[in-house]
């Protein structure tokens, strides 16, 4: 069965308050969960996984998600994520259209 997803950001850049970036990194934004991976060669690996409480923005612009009450910014990443199977999935998922709200 696949699970559905709204977003599948590679290579990202993520930012939460207190904590150092992580760049790059594989964000796959669910419908009430937020998934980051640790990308290195062909493989990932499962770095958080948090429930999603709340999220806000769009690919244009990036995200803004609120996991465990702090806000977690969300970004396209600088850098090009070459060298890495840009195709991976750590799991059977699909991605669908839902609405999330502007900033």
């Amino acid at each position: 069965m696949s699970v559905q997803i709204r977003a599948d950001v590679w290579p990202a850049r993520v930012v939460r308050a207190g904590r150092d970036p992580m760049d790059p990194i594989k964000v796959l934004i669910g419908l009430d969960r937020l998934w980051l991976y640790k990308m290195s060669g062909r493989d990932g690996a499962l770095v958080h996984e948090w429930p999603l409480d709340d999220i806000r923005g769009s690919h244009q612009h990036g995200w803004t998600a609120v996991v465990e009450g702090d806000e977690v910014a969300i970004t396209r990443s600088g850098n090009c994520g070459c060298g890495t199977n840009k195709s991976w999935k750590p799991f059977d998922y699909q991605i669908v259209m839902s609405r999330i709200p502007k900033r």
